[in-house]
């Protein structure tokens, strides 16, 4: 009876109380969040790279809390959508925490950074960034708002995680989620061998303009990135912890996913038109090369293709 009743409501077979507590991608995407983990550990241990470990065990907890909670969900009560949502945003939760522990491993890096490679093909586009930054600091207000749009990317993620699970469009969560992941490991280790920072560690924007258009990467930041990519860091805490992957830009990456996974949805037009004011944000805030976009967009369509051979439609 449950197993007719989901069958007929939800694009994911059935897992009835006797059966599998998580569907196939489900149980993928747990084991590839186990590596992730394993691989932070180990990269951490090779490199002696200290790590504030505890300071990411209460997130890595809740996450497991609320995947237990999805099964319980799913097996006990037959409340997929909650089930699908809860799992979801567990998964999603823990991977964010553990990916930003291993990115961070990776400095100092080994390889030359391309930042300056990558400014001269933004020149040979005719891209100027700090011409950009000049430019948007006519529009204070609409440059301040792009702020807004290039930090909901963590947001939107969760949102849709969501809206397909209300949806219980199981097979397009699965594998949105699979995308994300895959996307981060092919993104790591692109920007583990051809490392960069983006061009607010080199470009000096004067600190009113910066104070005008709210620049979320500031050239304070940039030093920063510049000295974590030369010098590494002697202790990772969560206090340090953000967003330091710049080539190819995972913000674009993102943007790429929400838009593409809610297209048949009823959010598709607020996610398109959200998610084509986070290029000029991206591209504002510092810490991407024009260049970065359009890796992250060919960076995407790779991880797209990838993740559908991995978690195909139910037949």
């Amino acid at each position: 009876m449950f197993a007719r009743r989901i069958d007929a409501q939800s694009d994911w077979p059935a897992v009835q109380a006797c059966g599998r507590a998580l569907h196939r991608a489900e149980a993928i995407l747990l084991g590839m969040l186990a590596a992730l983990l394993v691989a932070s550990v180990a990269v951490a241990a090779l490199r002696q790279q200290a790590v504030q470990w505890s300071d990411f065990a209460p997130a890595i907890g809740i996450s497991l809390v609320l995947i237990a909670v999805g099964i319980y969900a799913r097996i006990v009560k037959n409340a997929e959508r909650l089930a699908l949502g809860v799992i979801g945003f567990g998964v999603f939760m823990a991977f964010t925490g553990t990916v930003s522990i291993l990115a961070f491993t990776i400095f100092p890096f080994a390889n030359p950074m391309i930042d300056r490679e990558l400014i001269a093909w933004d020149a040979t586009l005719g891209f100027s960034w700090l011409g950009f930054v000049e430019f948007m600091s006519g529009y204070p207000m609409f440059s301040r708002a792009l702020g807004y749009v290039y930090m909901s990317s963590l947001a939107q993620i969760v949102a849709v995680i969501m809206l397909l699970a209300f949806l219980r469009k199981g097979t397009e969560l699965h594998r949105f989620l699979m995308v994300g992941f895959v996307m981060m490991f092919v993104t790591l280790i692109i920007w583990t061998l051809y490392p960069s920072i983006g061009p607010t560690a080199y470009i000096a924007v004067p600190p009113r303009i910066q104070a005008e258009i709210g620049l979320v990467t500031t050239n304070q930041v940039g030093a920063t990135l510049l000295r974590w990519a030369n010098e590494g860091n002697a202790l990772i805490t969560a206090d340090i912890v953000t967003g330091v992957v710049a080539f190819p830009s995972f913000h674009i990456g993102m943007a790429c996913m929400v838009a593409w996974f809610c297209r048949a949805t009823p959010a598709f037009v607020p996610a398109l038109a959200i998610n084509l004011l986070m290029v000029p944000a991206t591209i504002l805030q510092g810490g991407h090369h024009l260049v970065d976009i359009f890796a992250a967009v060919l960076t995407f369509g790779l991880c797209l293709w990838i993740a559908c051979r991995i978690v195909p439609r139910p037949v």
